[in-house]
Parts: C-alpha cells; sequence; structure tokens
C-alpha cells in the first residue's frame, strides 16, 4: 500500500478494479479489507484522510499490489475521472557503481586457497562461468608482473520492486554497453545476446524480477 497525493499516474485500470471512497475510516477499510481478502480484484481507494480517515487500518495491505490508497477528495473531478484512463508507469533508478583496480578474478588470486569463498560469492553473485574466466585469463596483462592489473567495475541496479506490481513486465529489455570491446561482461539472465562490439541484449516477456541485477564488468580502463 502506498498513499499518494494525486491519482494520475498510479491508479490502475483493470475489469475487475473498484474504486472505494473513504475506504481508511473504519467501515470503508474493513469492506476494503473484506474486498480483498475474498479476491474479488484490486481496489483503488479515495479518501481525504481527514480526521476519520486513519491509513493504519490498512496497515495488513502495505506493499500489496492489489491495494492503491490515493489521498484526495471525491468531488475532484479531474482526480476521480483518471480511474477510468490507461496508465504508463515508468520507473528511473540511479545504480550502485564500484571499481577496483584488479579482480579478484584473475587466475592468479582466484587459484589462492585462502580466497575461495569471496571466489565463490563472485560467481553466485555474477553468474560467472567457465567460458567468462577464460575471457578473463586472455585479456591483455591479466597476470604478467610489472603490468597494469585488469580493472574491476561493479554496477547494482534495483530490480525486484517490479515483483510488486500488479502483474509481471510485459515486454522487458535490457541492455548492458560495457564500453570497450576489450572488456567482459557478466551477469545473470537467459537468453543473453550480443547485439553490437560493446553492448549485450536481454529480453523477457512477462517478466517477473527475482533478484536485483549485479553487472560485473572486467578489462581495461
Amino acid at each position: 500500500m502506498a498513499i499518494h497525493p494525486r491519482g494520475d499516474n498510479v491508479i490502475p485500470t483493470s475489469e475487475s478494479c473498484i474504486l472505494v471512497t473513504g475506504g481508511a475510516g473504519f467501515i470503508g477499510s474493513n469492506f476494503v479489507l473484506h474486498w480483498i481478502g475474498s479476491g474479488k480484484g484490486k481496489v483503488v481507494n479515495l479518501d481525504l484522510l481527514t480526521y476519520a480517515g486513519n491509513p493504519g487500518n490498512l496497515r495488513t495491505l502495505e506493499n500489496d499490489p492489489r491495494h492503491v490508497l490515493v489521498r484526495g477528495d471525491i468531488c475532484d473531478r479531474k482526480l476521480v475521472d483518471a480511474a477510468g484512463k490507461p496508465v504508463t508507469v515508468e520507473h528511473r533508478y540511479r545504480t550502485s557503481v564500484g571499481m577496483s583496480f584488479d579482480t579478484i578474478l584473475r587466475q592468479g588470486l582466484r587459484q589462492n586457497k585462502n580466497l575461495e569463498p569471496e571466489v565463490q560469492r563472485y560467481k553466485g553473485k555474477y553468474c560467472v562461468d567457465d567460458n567468462f574466466l577464460k575471457s578473463v585469463d586472455g585479456l591483455r596483462a591479466a597476470d604478467k608482473p610489472g603490468k597494469p592489473r585488469v580493472v574491476e567495475r561493479r554496477i547494482s541496479y534495483v530490480l525486484t520492486t517490479g515483483a510488486n506490481w500488479a502483474g509481471p513486465i510485459k515486454d522487458f529489455r535490457l541492455v548492458v554497453d560495457k564500453g570497450n570491446a576489450e572488456r567482459v561482461v557478466s551477469f545473470c539472465g537467459q537468453d543473453i545476446k550480443e547485439i553490437s562490439a560493446t553492448q549485450l541484449e536481454l529480453r523477457a516477456a512477462d517478466f517477473t524480477p527475482k533478484q536485483d541485477l549485479e553487472i560485473l564488468i572486467l578489462g581495461p580502463n
């Protein structure tokens, strides 16, 4: 459940979606809880949240995609009309980026028994396979004394919030650009395709993210 000051861009449209007014009060909240608990469909809950409206009555619906609580007035024609209009949902996130001037996956380090737990963590987090490790070993100066080590770049991107939506992402497309054709990249996903010298693409239909996106890029600076 999220409280929105306006409903223009958050109200879902569906044949099984109803509009409830005053649904944060004592009677209204019990009706909303009963409706959703019975599996009858989604609820757009429009409440001005004055002295009688209490979002705490709907605490059990927090993060439930079947319920949207909109703070607004039933007399607001524009707001109420929005319940019957198509909605485009757009999400933007700032990625978390890290960089190291070496990598534990280069051959000289990953064969160190003391570092085995960390190597295994990398393999699981970034879906690193043997082919990727062979590519790492083939990078220039990857293990030559006196030469610059391979630069490691790590990108984290939040995807799991998409699992809170009312349904799967109809057409999911991800493009990862490694920025340099000599770099190698690894991340978890099925049917990843190379679409240019530096770009990889992942596409999926009716996609529900089960984990956040973790990308590992290794290569020259």
